[in-house]
């Protein structure tokens, strides 16, 4: 389990608008399934995005090689624009520990509230969080193994992820990380 993230090269905007933000999660959704990739969280920002994901088979350098790759175009064609559109290689923190990826999915979800863009972590269009809620609106977005962390009766496991993910989550888990690289032991 991966929590990867990017940002915009000089921390520019590198979703405009709702079209752009549209294409990116087009894109993770449509590509996670050939490159065997399994999204269990996500969170677009104005500036950079977050994915929390699983490669049981696949390659997530392939993945988001094709993803950013692919984005970048997109925008880049878009807005009349040439050069990088993200910082640089994507940083990759493993999730070694079941705790850790509770940690993770509810900071990944609650960064829009952090940056003062909503109140609540659930008002964000742009992550997984509504598919964490209902279990039903992205149905490519695995939410089974978090939920399934927190409880094995799932109605139990969605409450108790709604009270836990809006309580707190401004806390960053990777500054615990070790070597820069693990979340866990």
């Amino acid at each position: 389990m991966y929590h990867v993230m990017n940002r915009g090269v000089e921390r520019r905007v590198i979703f405009s608008d709702t079209a752009d933000h549209q294409t990116f999660v087009d894109l993770i959704h449509k590509l996670s399934g050939p490159s065997d990739v399994e999204i269990h969280a996500y969170c677009l920002m104005p500036n950079h995005d977050h994915l929390v994901l699983k490669a049981p088979g696949g390659d997530i350098r392939r993945f988001m090689r094709e993803v950013n790759g692919r984005y970048a175009q997109f925008y880049n064609r878009k807005y009349r624009r040439v050069g990088p559109l993200f910082q640089g290689r994507y940083r990759a923190l493993l999730v070694a520990a079941d705790q850790r990826l509770l940690a993770v999915v509810r900071y990944v979800h609650h960064n829009p509230v952090v940056a003062g863009l909503e109140e609540t972590a659930a008002a964000w269009r742009w992550s997984s969080r509504s598919a964490y809620q209902a279990g039903t609106e992205h149905a490519w977005v695995k939410t089974g193994l978090v939920l399934g962390i927190i409880d094995d009766d799932r109605p139990i496991a969605i409450r108790t992820f709604d009270r836990f993910s809006e309580e707190g989550g401004a806390e960053d888990p990777a500054r615990d990380a070790v070597a820069r690289a693990i979340l866990g032991s």
